[in-house]
């Protein structure tokens, strides 16, 4: 028989980084994991729309931050129609089972109207697409 490892486990440190970045002595560490997995069970029952692939909780002192739930699909899709209210609302929810203060953040700060990162800058004014390979 083969020896089974855990393939998350294989790629910390090469690929990869841990999905909850916080330190607990004895006393806190059970009850701050299982509210790791609640506050993870929550967002992707509230988001399964947004497809979101992985959330990451960082816990600084006395607060709970919440990495890039967004990530996946873009913050349209979580935000929805209704706008910011629907994202307080999601705040609300992880904050009734913490009583840490409760941050969501997304890494997507991008404006919408910005240039993707694989493709070059063009101005307004350049329309045609000998302007995409012109030397700079």
């Amino acid at each position: 028989m083969g020896q089974k490892i855990n393939p998350i486990g294989l790629r910390l440190g090469i690929n990869r980084t841990w999905d909850s970045r916080w330190f607990a002595g004895k006393n806190e560490y059970g009850k701050l994991l299982h509210e790791d997995v609640k506050i993870r069970e929550i967002l992707h029952k509230e988001l399964k729309q947004a497809a979101v692939a992985r959330i990451v909780i960082e816990r600084p002192h006395k607060k709970c931050r919440v990495d890039d739930p967004f990530g996946a699909s873009g913050c349209g899709v979580v935000i929805g129609k209704k706008g910011p209210p629907t994202s307080t609302k999601l705040r609300k929810r992880v904050a009734d089972i913490t009583a840490s203060d409760v941050v969501i953040t997304s890494s997507k700060s991008a404006s919408p109207n910005s240039t993707p990162p694989w493709l070059p800058n063009r101005s307004p004014n350049s329309s045609s697409a000998a302007s995409l390979f012109a030397a700079p």
